[in-house]
């Protein structure tokens, strides 16, 4: 080996290192939210507490679902259905998003709401 490739190899390792490093402390440290905003066309749908379950239709195009202590959109209209394929989300900050419907369900950590639905 020579010390060109050896030194690639060494940062490119480092590189992985701080990356899970950051990813890591990142997961680490994120709280647990405490509301789910829904939008629908970056305009305010709702604002639903994460510790009450519920059931939302946004307007026939997709229902979101909160259920202990998490979210997700159980049921979609768009055609390749990625925001029902996605994970349930809890962590302040944590989006999904169903881009064909306009539609972003975001988890926040302190009220961020004037209403519940």
């Amino acid at each position: 080996m020579s010390k060109l490739f050896k030194r690639d190899l060494a940062l490119i390792v480092a590189i992985i290192l701080a990356a899970l490093a950051l990813w890591g402390a990142s997961a680490l440290f994120k709280k647990e939210g405490e509301s789910v905003e829904v939008r629908l066309r970056g305009e305010l749908y709702a604002v639903l507490p994460l510790n009450k379950n519920a059931e939302l239709d946004v307007e026939g195009l997709c229902t979101v679902v909160v259920e202990d202590g998490e979210t997700y959109v159980k049921s979609s209209t768009c055609r390749n259905k990625l925001c029902e394929n996605h994970r349930p989300i809890s962590r302040a900050g944590e989006t999904v998003a169903c881009l064909p419907n306009g539609v972003t369900v975001t988890v926040k950590k302190e009220g961020g709401a004037d209403f519940y639905v």
